[in-house]
């Protein structure tokens, strides 16, 4: 695994629709919570639902620096202050490094030192700073050269309209020789030096894969309404569609329940092996970790789940690329919801994903 991809920002923006966990693992009060961190949408949508503690995670612990940062800006600034401040709305250089500066009492040692050394994109707004952000604003900006189309697809108020001007005017050799060219391999492994790509097995046609999904989305979503088709396609969000945690409605439930959040950096593996996480969690919020693991690895991860739920707890994973099945490893201690796992996967927002929803069984029995 490169360890260039853990010493940087690779995800700063939200590239998952949370609601489809919130869903499946209907968080109450009471619930302790294990996610991966990534961006830090992730540990901040979950806080919508007011759990007893998120404990987030992540091995890169750049990751970790994104997310505390943004989590003293929510403890420090109100709604505008905070939009302005990560660059969701505009502001200037001079405002956003004099709110960084008020802000770093507030950070931990490491996480100074490393924005510190990045204060270039504290200026710029971090919501785009990532490796992946970064490639969707200049996939964008050849997008933009038809920006006519763009707009008027994301203008339609009628699916069933929105699904003509694709397939007729934008699903042309221009549009697929665009994601012919971002799904070679060696897109993925030498300009975003992504190591998962060594797991996506040989078989897998990620330019079908991702033709369809995108197809998906334009018969089944208004692209108006939808944040992570427009952060793909125009490069950043709008103020009118955005995930849930950047939404005005939610900020101050999210401001309040900070103090159920603890960042770690760390292994996964390793967390989930610690005797005194042993029967711990309620829920998982697992992402698409098996894009990063070999089978052996996704096995004893899914091992440490189990070691560390509470009985009846609830795991939602995503898988991208790289498709295990979790039940096959572990038949009597894990329980698959294949309906659910196929509506998310028909409804989720972030299209390009299928679904592992998984409920564990400490005790021995068939599922």
């Amino acid at each position: 695994m490169s360890t260039n991809f853990f010493s940087k920002i690779n995800y700063s923006a939200a590239n998952e629709d949370s609601n489809s966990e919130r869903g499946f693992l209907s968080i109450k009060g009471h619930d302790r919570v294990l996610c991966i961190t990534g961006s830090g949408a992730r540990p901040l949508d979950l806080l919508v639902d007011s759990p007893e503690s998120v404990l987030t995670i992540d091995f890169n612990p750049t990751q970790s620096s994104l997310c505390e940062l943004k989590v003293a800006a929510y403890k420090e600034l109100e709604y505008e202050e905070f939009c302005a401040f990560i660059g969701l709305s505009p502001s200037t250089t001079s405002k956003r490094k004099a709110t960084y500066k008020a802000l770093k009492m507030h950070l931990s040692a490491a996480t100074r030192q490393f924005w510190d050394l990045h204060e270039s994109e504290v200026e710029k707004g971090i919501l785009y700073c990532g490796t992946w952000e970064a490639f969707m604003q200049v996939m964008a900006k050849f997008a933009g050269v038809r920006s006519k189309t763009l707009v008027r697809l994301f203008s339609c108020d009628d699916v069933h309209e929105q699904y003509q001007i694709w397939k007729n005017e934008w699903n042309d050799i221009i549009w697929k020789s665009s994601l012919w060219i971002f799904s070679k391999r060696f897109v993925w492994k030498y300009l975003l030096k992504e190591p998962g790509i060594d797991y996506v097995p040989k078989t897998m046609n990620i330019f079908w894969y991702m033709h369809d999904r995108f197809e998906h989305c334009a018969k089944n979503f208004l692209f108006k309404n939808n944040p992570y088709a427009r952060l793909l396609l125009w490069g950043r969000y709008h103020r009118e569609s955005l995930p849930l945690h950047l939404r005005q409605e939610h900020y101050s439930t999210i401001k309040n329940q900070l103090g159920a959040l603890k960042i770690q950096t760390g292994s996964l593996l390793d967390l989930l092996h610690q005797d005194k996480m042993k029967q711990h969690f309620s829920a998982f919020s697992l992402s698409d970790f098996s894009s990063y693991a070999d089978p052996e690895l996704y096995q004893n991860i899914w091992d440490g789940v189990i070691k560390a739920s509470q009985d009846g707890a609830r795991a939602c994973e995503r898988q991208f690329l790289v498709k295990y099945d979790p039940r096959e490893l572990f038949p009597l201690r894990l329980h698959r919801d294949v309906d659910i796992e196929e509506k998310l996967m028909e409804q989720d927002d972030t299209f390009i994903y299928s679904f592992v929803c998984a409920t564990v069984r400490k005790t021995l029995q068939k599922c």
